[in-house]
């Protein structure tokens, strides 16, 4: 799937009840950063011991729910997942050429 793709899917499924703007924003911004956690959560459990195995399919599961607020996020804003990766390309190109 394009990136453009799953922003429009993201807005198809993503349910509003008339929230404004600002809601919306910290329940994104809110969401993303607990699907953040969770991401790290898994990874820490794996290191500790706690899982045996580091499953793809389940940190997936955790890295796609974190780029589904990045994406419902860039819809709020104005800007594309595609505009998001161009500029921090730019950003880190800058930062690794001094």
């Amino acid at each position: 799937m394009k990136l453009s793709d799953y922003q429009k899917f993201i807005d198809e499924v993503w349910v509003s009840d008339g929230k404004d703007y600002n809601l919306q924003l910290a329940i994104a911004g809110l969401g993303l950063g607990g699907e953040a956690g969770e991401s790290t959560e898994y990874i820490k459990k794996f290191l500790r011991g706690s899982h045996k195995e580091l499953h793809a399919d389940d940190l997936m599961d955790e890295l796609g729910d974190v780029l589904y607020y990045i994406g419902k996020i860039g819809n709020l804003i104005g800007v594309t997942m595609d505009e998001m990766l161009d500029h921090n390309v730019n950003k880190l190109t800058a930062r690794y050429k001094r």
